[in-house]
């Protein structure tokens, strides 16, 4: 949750040009009681601390309903003339938010990042609407995943172990019952068409 939440602000950040991004933003979740969504809210809270110039002004959910996440960013545009960046953060918010303010005419004025598949979001890179979209790696998850799966099986992976070294991946940390996977992929328009899922 951590490296989503942090890996979320520092790429808006980014997308607002660098060391010291200044405006109003906003996230758009796809509900105020999603336990995931609310541990990468709490760290992305945590991160814009390191940007006192980003004002975070709205917390919006949109009940993983693509058109909702449109009508909330259209709102959101609306209620703060001076907002320069959105944050949707499920699979549904993100593309929601992103047709937002392509249809506002903001693209390049409002930036929008968030979770999501490369397929989802690629017109929005292509067009400038999104610089950045952020997901894990879904390939060298699964992959992990089987391979903690046997070594859990085989004894080969213990109780209080801080570390795991995976044959294809190297080494991961151990965070309590989570074996991290690593910081999340960023797909740009430099990448974004090496990526078909």
């Amino acid at each position: 949750p951590q490296q989503i939440g942090f890996g979320l602000v520092d790429a808006m950040a980014k997308d607002l040009g660098g060391d010291s991004p200044a405006g109003q933003v906003a996230i758009v979740t796809a509900s105020l009681t999603a336990a995931n969504q609310n541990e990468w809210m709490k760290h992305m809270k945590e991160r814009l601390a390191k940007y006192p110039k980003l004002e975070l002004v709205a917390v919006k959910p949109s009940n993983e309903d693509q058109k909702l996440a449109f009508e909330v960013t259209r709102d959101l545009i609306k209620a703060y003339p001076d907002l320069r960046g959105v944050f949707g953060i499920s699979s549904n918010a993100f593309p929601g938010a992103a047709e937002a303010v392509k249809q506002a005419g903001k693209s390049g004025q409002i930036f929008v990042t968030g979770l999501s598949t490369p397929n989802d979001m690629r017109a929005y890179v292509k067009d400038g609407t999104v610089k950045s979209v952020l997901l894990w790696n879904t390939q060298d998850l699964g992959y992990l995943t089987v391979e903690i799966g046997e070594a859990l099986a085989s004894g080969k992976l213990k109780p209080g172990a801080t570390a795991f070294t995976s044959k294809k991946l190297g080494e991961h940390k151990i965070a309590g019952d989570n074996v991290l996977l690593g910081d999340p992929l960023i797909f740009t328009k430099e990448n974004i068409d090496s990526f078909d899922f």
